[in-house]
């Protein structure tokens, strides 16, 4: 069965052994590794950058927080820092302030019976915002700002309407 059989599918009937999966990588040239992780309760290897890798188990929670006329998505999520030496919370330390260079978020999902093919294309986005809580970061993530050009005119759908076929 194809993969868009496979998902027409798990969204008709959502069998109980079939979940969804939704990964992320966090990528900075100032970090010591990329982070995988998973929003399951255990390790799972799932395909990730060409090939497959082992993503941790950490409780995030993403939101889509709003879709203004520029087309650009702006995404909330809610990510868990409870680890027991504090290590990501440091790992995000050593990104210095001005960074000319963004984080770079990139979501995946998949159905549990199949971790390497994702389900759509890869979701790649920029930090824009980190604020602290105790045991939890909130992160402002948005997609990166393609369709503004350098004379400040942003282009949308609602007047352009051809663009929408394009995008």
């Amino acid at each position: 069965m194809s993969l868009r059989e496979e998902l027409r599918v798990w969204l008709a009937s959502a069998p109980q052994v079939v979940r969804r999966i939704v990964t992320v990588e966090i990528a900075h040239s100032d970090l010591t590794k990329t982070r995988y992780c998973c929003n399951n309760g255990f390790p799972v290897t799932a395909w990730a950058d060409g090939e497959m890798r082992e993503h941790e188990p950490t409780n995030f929670l993403i939101e889509l927080a709003k879709t203004d006329n520029s087309l650009d998505q702006d995404y909330t999520m809610t990510f868990d820092l409870t680890d027991r030496q504090d290590e990501f919370r440091n790992e995000l330390k050593r990104i210095p302030f001005n960074s000319p260079n963004p984080v770079r978020v990139t979501l995946r999902e998949f159905l549990s019976n199949d971790l390497s093919l994702p389900m759509s294309p890869d979701v790649v986005l920029d930090l824009e915002k980190i604020a602290y809580t105790r045991g939890a970061a909130s992160f402002s993530i948005s997609s990166p700002r393609l369709n503004k050009t350098s004379t400040g005119r942003t282009y949308s759908p609602r007047f352009i309407s051809s663009i929408r076929g394009f995008l």
